[in-house]
């Protein structure tokens, strides 16, 4: 679905700035983060959407989120070098739109998917730095 782009043109999509998009991206952000949860086979259909849906309409705060997800289902199947592009992706568009309330899950779940290519202490400091970011956003 990405390979096509490259890094420079990921980062360089418009910014999505319809209300309505908005809050598509919002709804599907929180349908991603339950079913992770709880039926886990679905989860990757919402991860999917958004990431089409920032494709097709421009990136949000969101997209971070859901770039670092579809890293993270990559990586579960097999294609870790993949998976780690979108996460340091997803980390890279969190910081440059300021996320400070996607850091968190961004790291989080870009945390689990770069302990397969980065040596683990490194991991820690990002582990670390996604609680702070979630304690101090609520999340």
């Amino acid at each position: 679905m990405l390979a096509k782009y490259s890094y420079e043109q990921l980062l360089g999509l418009p910014a999505m700035i319809d209300r309505t998009k908005l809050m598509t991206m919002k709804f599907l952000s929180i349908a991603q983060l339950c079913l992770f949860h709880t039926n886990p086979k679905s989860q990757p259909k919402s991860t999917l959407q958004m990431v089409q849906y920032s494709l097709q309409h421009g990136v949000s705060d969101l997209t971070s989120v859901g770039f670092a997800f579809y890293g993270s289902y990559l990586a579960c199947l097999g294609e870790i070098p993949a998976g780690y592009r979108y996460v340091k992706i997803a980390i890279k568009l969190a910081e440059s739109m300021n996320a400070r309330d996607c850091m968190g899950d961004v790291l989080a779940v870009g945390g689990q998917v770069m302990g397969y290519v980065e040596p683990l202490p490194s991991i820690n400091d990002v582990m670390i730095r996604g609680h702070e970011y979630s304690l101090k956003t609520g999340n």
